[in-house]
């Protein structure tokens, strides 16, 4: 019982509870759950604090889904002439009300004497009853509903950016594969067997990288999320075979320094953002020659890379820039309109696996732009090794 002193509250409050006490109404305050956390009045004595409310009043037992759709400003749930049990069997019969009360789902149940209702009434209340829960299965159904169209929209939204990463990746090895059938031609015309057996055999080398890009791609797609990815990979293994599908002017060099380990992390994503960072550092260097470092270092939970170039660099008031879709940096530093989506991808597939990327480039001190990876990834037991090799 709660013990509140009547000579201290105001007549109105003082009256009430008198009522209460002769037992004219009884209060209940009930959890979520409808278990009883405090009462007052004569009428609630036969409900115990720390007790379900349904080993009293059987009435509301299986209520507790419904009501967790009763809002603070709906009408009450009524019940009319429900029988209540109490401590020695079967007690008079009582109109119960509950309230949504306070947040937290508590809830407040009113207990008066019941009047004899008509059968009109109770038919009423019974509607009423069914009603409510008719709504709380709606708002379920509702939100079920809006789930499975967020969901959709990513699908789709999913689906699109996969296209575009196959239209725009495959590229490049496709164009190998057409350089590389050029040079079979003309060695075969100029008589020279030898060097067309090479060409032969990087032909096949090109084809079977571009067979594996597109298996881990469908892969990478067909699962939907990232988490679903993670395999066992050679990161100097995969850096490797990036370098021999990429084309790349004659006076280009790129050299691989740092510890490549074996890990546990994302192939296909991985694969997609070297693959275009070493792509866009060739294709914006405004040089015939250049030079480009890639580098690794292991960590806890983080394999750190970087891809150095000495190009032109990246004026820091576009850094944020060169990362929209089909924007690109001309000749100067300024954004233009192109087909560049390159850094869309990365940006995007950095952000989908949880890495971070950060851009280093100030032209006016120094050319050259670096773009540092914190990639999120497990060491898979093997002892990072030293690479440095340039190509």
């Amino acid at each position: 019982m709660i013990d509140i002193e009547p000579a201290r509250l105001p007549p109105l409050v003082d009256a009430a509870m008198m009522l209460a006490r002769r037992g004219a109404y009884g209060l209940a305050w009930l959890d979520a759950d409808l278990v009883v956390t405090g009462r007052f009045g004569a009428l609630a004595d036969a409900l115990e604090v720390g007790e379900p409310a349904a080993a009293r009043l059987p009435a509301l037992i299986g209520l507790e889904t419904a009501l967790a759709g009763l809002g603070c400003e709906h009408a009450p749930l009524s019940m009319p002439a429900i029988a209540m049990h109490g401590g020695a069997g079967l007690g008079p019969k009582v109109d119960v009300s509950l309230y949504r009360h306070g947040p937290g789902g508590a809830y407040l149940l009113v207990i008066a004497r019941a009047l004899d209702p008509s059968e009109t009434t109770v038919s009423l209340m019974r509607e009423m009853r069914l009603r409510l829960i008719a709504e709380a299965d709606l708002a379920s159904k509702s939100a079920a509903l809006a789930t499975a169209n967020a969901e959709l929209a990513l699908l789709n939204r999913d689906l699109e950016e996969f296209a575009a990463i196959v239209t725009h990746d495959l590229k490049a090895p496709m164009r190998a594969l057409r350089w590389l059938t050029d040079d079979v031609e003309t060695a075969l015309a100029e008589a020279r067997p030898a060097d067309a057996r090479a060409a032969l055999g990087e032909l096949r080398q090109q084809s079977a990288r571009l067979s594996m890009m597109l298996v881990d791609l469908f892969e990478y797609a067909s699962l939907g999320r990232c988490a679903d990815t993670r395999r066992t990979i050679d990161t100097g293994r995969l850096v490797a075979d990036i370098l021999a599908s990429l084309p790349r002017p004659e006076g280009f060099t790129i050299t691989v320094t740092g510890a490549w380990p074996v890990i546990e992390t994302f192939k296909a994503p991985l694969d997609l953002v070297l693959r275009n960072l070493l792509a866009n550092a060739i294709e914006h260097h405004d040089r015939p020659a250049g030079h480009i470092e890639i580098s690794a270092r292991a960590g806890p939970a983080h394999l750190h890379m970087a891809v150095s170039d000495d190009g032109p660099g990246i004026p820091r008031s576009h850094h944020e820039a060169v990362f929209q879709p089909y924007t690109r940096l001309a000749s100067g530093g300024q954004a233009s309109t192109g087909t560049g989506m390159g850094l869309a991808f990365v940006k995007r597939t950095v952000d989908a696996v949880g890495a971070s990327m950060v851009v280093v480039s100030d032209p006016s001190v120094r050319r050259g732009t670096t773009f540092e990876l914190a990639w999120p990834a497990e060491m898979a037991g093997s002892t990072p090794e030293q690479a440095s090799a340039t190509t």
